[in-house]
């Protein structure tokens, strides 16, 4: 396992309770499913519709990681 930093935006922050964290998630030599882990953990992430970046590069959920690895979760946003 390894701790990584984690940030929360809107409608994601507010569902969890909270706008980061440091997470304990699972070490590989590999990609890891990001993804299926955080929604395994937090059930109300199968409830909302969110993309998931790391390393400020918007990923489908297999990724792999350090311990240095920035991930943020991103609700819908419009803008103009």
């Amino acid at each position: 396992m390894m701790n990584c930093k984690i940030i929360y935006f809107g409608l994601i922050a507010d569902a969890l309770g909270m706008p980061t964290e440091t997470l304990q998630v699972p070490s590989s030599d590999g990609p890891i499913d990001l993804r299926g882990f955080l929604e395994e953990k937090y059930p109300a992430l199968k409830t909302l519709t969110w993309k998931l970046a790391v390393d400020q590069e918007i990923v489908d959920g297999l990724c792999t990681l350090t311990e240095s690895s920035e991930i943020v979760l991103l609700p819908p946003f419009a803008g103009g």
